[in-house]
């Protein structure tokens, strides 16, 4: 997993943020989008992940590599499991899963 470590604001580079987690359990989490929400994101899987007490979370693009080789997706706080695929990739406004590149569309 790698990330770039830009934080922006206004198209601004604003400082530099890490992105890319290893939770208790050996799994890798990373983020794009909105730093707190990606930090709750998170805070909430090292917690265990209870789907009970999920926290809010609408802006962000997040990835979750479990020891186990599954691939986990977080797309607007909506979790998805796709398909295994060679490489991914995700960020704000681009996702590709190893085929052609979609851009999401922006509200």
């Amino acid at each position: 997993m790698a990330s770039d470590s830009n934080c922006s604001a206004g198209g601004l580079r604003v400082y530099r943020v890490r992105k890319i987690f290893r939770l208790e359990d050996g799994s890798l989490v990373g983020f794009a989008g909105d730093l707190a929400e990606g930090m709750k994101l998170v805070d909430w899987l090292d917690d265990g992940g209870d789907m009970e007490t999920r926290p809010g979370i609408n802006n962000i693009h997040g990835l979750v590599v479990r020891p186990s080789g599954r691939i986990v997706l977080y797309e607007g706080g909506v979790q998805i499991n796709p398909r295994k695929p060679n490489y991914l990739a995700l960020g704000t406004g681009i996702y590709s899963d190893g085929g052609d590149v979609q851009r999401r569309e922006r509200d």
